[in-house]
């Protein structure tokens, strides 16, 4: 059977390729309805009706008929939240399959007599309800709609264990990313057509939806800035594309967005001005706002295990001055769900914060009676406490505002100043992407700043050249950084510095390229330029350069030499950074472990490798995967030399920080599971093998006392 498709609405029984790919397009939505029902004629005018009406209040709508390729499609979802709708004669057949799967958030039965189903929500927990008639049940769609997007705020943790912003874990990255988005957002070029261009973009995305095209002919027509707030509260376009491009980091809608974006952060910041001004008049500097959300429980501890650490969410968040209001958002009093448990945020708010911007809009929202306040991109907040509340059978977090998010990006861009090739926080913000292990798309936000780079343009193509080479794309990587250096070398007067930078990286692709004479050559050519550029005082640029040099000589086993190389940017090293506990001294010890291993020298290689380890355990969390990178590197010594316990030993203890950090059946996680059986088996067999020399040195022994 065809299957039939209205804009986004599709009704299948084809192939599991037709459902998961039901449009070029991308899905923009953080919620997809799926429409379950076996029984049903797709092509009746009822149901196409019915179909009209959802597609109105969701833009993404899936229908099925067969329960096989409904269940492929839910599990295929990986980061939009799905409500599932179905007939109450076919939830026998999907319910049993799906309800426990994370993504299922909300499920709705429709069916003719309510009391045939009722026992039906004892069993599944997600049921919202059991509709009888089409106009109750859109009804209750719309509101946990509503209600489900203001549960979309994750939160990005900065761990304070993690005492250097030279190596962040992705989570420390997200949360520098976040910090910093609002700073870049606000510099970035903002041209005549940028609202053109947006609604552009909006009615071809909305292309079917009357009520969507509706709402973006009246933002044409009435929106001005100070209007930000009131669409930002209204259930329109506006509110979903923004958040989703938040919630999922997309650096095309961000920056399709960015002049409403930037709207909406000068509004908040004229509106939190009014109140810092209203509570300093009352003499009330510190007041209390609540935020009620259903999390899962990994996320209730992952928070409990961090108190104290720094946290914020992924853009703005909604807090209300009613803790009733808190309540019903997270759902304290209604029936338990087994993914989700309800929590209660409550913040201390110091409302002479610097960098925390928030604004009273109750009297601006389009939804009047939640007393909410709103917070602006890049709030931070401390973690005080999170406990379960016995008696009224809750989690609470407490946090508090706090200034600190700012020392800490300051911190990050000094240390990345010359990475990123200029100082400014636009170019920056792209590094802090391939950090976060993004490079598509610090790809797609570089590009999408060169038609205005104008005097940054070298800089931009040099950013794209490592955002290339992170993903092995060498030609292309190889391409920009030429045409950065060329570009700066162009330069009145020629930005030799920049120039050494771009020739280092050149040599780091021919490096990954195993084009190892051209890799030296450059190297080289970099180490001349340094030299001239800082008058022969050592800096970190020289480090660099030796350490890399190293690796080109054990590459090219000529280890000797690469042990040279290594030393003598350790010498360099220390008189820059007296500290013992250096990441890159960290660095340098391992890469002599391995010089030494490959040399046959064991002792010295373990020396070397612990010292790595213990710089490691003092600057990283204790589940860091550089921390497990060490783990293994000692690992692999062991198992050289046949010390299989001691290698066993290290093995499991990698394997307990990749199962923090990484989903399950992860290749390393997967690996180290293999290795462990391996060496488990080897010591087996060496035990026995030991048991049986010993026993036929026994009977030896025995038969020598009989003669």
């Amino acid at each position: 059977m065809d299957h039939y498709r209205l804009g986004h609405i599709i009704s299948t029984t084809d192939s599991i390729a037709n459902i998961v790919k039901p449009s070029t397009k991308e899905k923009n939505e953080e919620i997809i309805l799926v429409w379950f029902d076996k029984n049903t004629d797709a092509k009746s005018n009822d149901v196409v009706h019915i179909k009209e009406i959802l597609y109105q209040i969701n833009d993404y709508v899936i229908c099925h008929q067969q329960t096989d390729t409904c269940i492929q499609y839910i599990e295929s979802i990986k980061n939009e939240k799905i409500f599932l709708v179905c007939s109450g004669s076919s939830s026998t057949d999907i319910l049993s399959n799906v309800h426990k799967l994370q993504q299922i958030d909300t499920i709705f039965i429709l069916c003719t007599r309510k009391e045939n189903n009722d026992q039906l929500i004892q069993q599944y927990p997600k049921i919202i309800g059991i509709f009888t008639d089409i106009e109750t049940l859109i009804k209750n769609i719309q509101y946990n709609i509503v209600s489900a997007a203001k549960q979309l705020a994750i939160f990005n943790l900065y761990n304070e264990k993690q005492k250097s912003t030279r190596d962040l874990s992705r989570e420390s990255a997200e949360f520098l990313w976040f910090q910093m988005l609002k700073d870049v957002l606000l510099n970035l070029p903002q041209t005549l057509h940028a609202k053109e261009e947006m609604l552009s973009k909006c009615r071809d995305y909305y292309h079917q939806n009357k009520r969507q095209l509706e709402n973006i002919d009246k933002f044409e027509q009435t929106y001005e800035p100070t209007k930000a707030i009131e669409w930002y509260t209204s259930t329109t376009f506006i509110y979903k594309q923004v958040n989703q491009a938040l919630r999922t980091e997309n650096i095309d809608l961000l920056y399709l967005f960015r002049f409403y974006i930037v709207d909406l952060c000068k509004m908040l910041q004229q509106e939190y001005l009014k109140l810092k001004n209203l509570q300093k008049s009352r003499n009330i500097l510190n007041f209390t706002l609540y935020r009620g959300l259903r999390l899962a429980l990994i996320d209730v501890e992952n928070m409990r295990k961090n108190i104290g650490s720094l946290i914020s969410t992924n853009g703005f968040l909604s807090t209300t001055r009613d803790i009733d209001v808190a309540y019903i958002y997270a759902g304290i009093g209604m029936q338990a769900n087994d993914d989700k448990i309800p929590i209660l945020f409550t913040i201390n708010v110091n409302i002479q914060s610097q960098t925390n911007i928030l604004a009273d809009i109750g009297e601006i929202s389009k939804i009047s009676d939640e007393s909410e306040v709103l917070f602006d991109l890049g709030s931070t907040f401390k973690i005080n406490n999170v406990y379960y509340d016995t008696a009224e059978q809750f989690w609470r977090v407490e946090m508090t505002t706090t200034d600190e998010g700012e020392t800490i990006i300051n911190e990050y861009l000094t240390n990345t100043r010359n990475k990123a090739l200029q100082s400014t926080n636009i170019l920056t913000f792209g590094y802090l992407l391939l950090n976060m292990g993004e490079p598509h798309k610090a790809q797609q936000y570089y590009s999408n700043l060169l038609p205005y780079g104008k005097e940054s343009n070298a800089s931009i193509y040099h950013m794209l050249g490592l955002a290339y080479s992170m993903t092995q794309d060498y030609s292309k990587a190889l391409d920009n950084m030429m045409h950065a250096r060329d570009l700066f070398m162009n330069a009145v007067p020629p930005n030799l510095e920049f120039v050494a930078h771009t020739t280092f990286s050149i040599a780091n692709i021919f490096y990954h390229q195993k084009q190892y004479k051209q890799s030296l050559e450059f190297f080289n050519m970099a180490l001349k330029m340094y030299s001239k550029v800082n008058k022969n005082k050592t800096t970190n640029e020289f480090v660099n350069v030796w350490m890399k040099l190293g690796d080109v000589y054990h590459e090219m086993n000529s280890n000797r030499t690469a042990l040279k190389m290594y030393n003598k940017a350790m010498k360099a090293q220390e008189k820059l950074i007296p500290s013992i506990n250096d990441p890159i001294m960290a660095d340098l010890y391992e890469k002599i472990s391995s010089v030494y291993s490959r040399k046959g020298k064991y002792n010295k290689a373990i020396e070397a490798a612990r010292k790595s380890l213990h710089i490691k355990e003092q600057i990283y969390p204790p589940v860091h995967p550089f921390i497990g990178e060490a783990y293994n590197h000692l690992s692999t010594i062991y198992i050289l030399i046949d010390d299989h316990k001691e290698a066993l030993e290290y093995v499991i203890k990698k394997k307990k920080i990749y199962e923090t950090i990484y989903p399950a059946y992860h290749p390393l996680i997967m690996y180290a599971e293999q290795q462990i059986a391996m060496l488990k088996n080897n010591i087996e067999l060496k035990d026995r093998k030991m048991q049986l020399e010993l026993h036929l040195k026994e009977l030896k022994s025995m038969k020598k006392v009989q003669h």
